[in-house]
């Protein structure tokens, strides 16, 4: 019997993430005009653990706060 791994996509607020094998990774911040932003620990019950590729491409942040669950962050 072959496992499927399944992930859904979430946004909440100007977060988008990826759910996957019960964690979920940041996968794009959306503008919001500010310059500093706080990342959520857990989006619908699941610890925030990765920060994807280019998830900020695009914005002006100047101070990104990560939860101490995150233990991967991509490069871009």
């Amino acid at each position: 019997m072959e496992l499927t791994e399944y992930t859904e996509s979430e946004k909440e607020g100007n977060f988008e993430f990826s759910i996957s094998n019960g964690q979920a990774t940041l996968v794009k911040y959306y503008e919001s005009g500010s310059v500093e932003v706080t990342i959520p620990s857990s989006v619908q019950g699941y610890d925030v653990t990765k920060i994807g590729e280019y998830a900020f491409r695009g914005t002006k942040l100047t101070s990104i706060t990560l939860p101490e669950v995150v233990t991967e962050i991509a490069d871009g």
